[in-house]
């Protein structure tokens, strides 16, 4: 290959490459957002419970 062709070629090396990175961290990012979705279904599920308790103490 010539010098032209060689730089092209690491050029979509290099772009592959980063497309590949970004590729693991969205889905890095997908598990997060899964995970903190889940848990914020938790969290309102419990703070719905202590409101029901408190309710129930104050009467």
């Amino acid at each position: 290959m010539d010098n032209v062709s060689v730089r092209i070629a690491r050029k979509i090396i290099n772009y592959q490459t980063q497309n590949k990175t970004l590729l693991e961290d969205v889905e890095k990012l997908k598990g997060v957002v899964n995970f903190n979705s889940s848990r914020r279904e938790e969290l309102l599920v419990a703070i719905e419970k202590s409101n029901r308790i408190l309710k129930v103490l104050r009467h």
